[in-house]
């Protein structure tokens, strides 16, 4: 069980590896609703697929805390 709990950690972070951020193709983002009717921006993706597939790694390791996807549609 160790070493699938590994794999899948170095899956993780190949697929979610730090990449200089371009604003402009950052649309999607992983937000946290709090009970102010506020919410906070956790992530941001250029694609929904790696939103979502970040998402599911924060369902499986934080059961409790609420997320959503949302797409951020704001230019400046």
């Amino acid at each position: 069980m160790h070493i699938r709990t590994e794999l899948f950690r170095r899956q993780l972070a190949r697929q979610f590896a730090p990449v200089a951020p371009d604003p402009a193709a950052t649309l999607w983002c992983i937000i946290r609703p709090l009970p102010s009717l506020k919410s906070v921006v956790v992530a941001r993706f250029p694609s929904r697929s790696k939103a979502e597939a970040h998402l599911n790694f924060l369902k499986h390791s934080r059961p409790d805390t609420p997320y959503e996807i949302m797409f951020d549609a704001t230019t400046d």
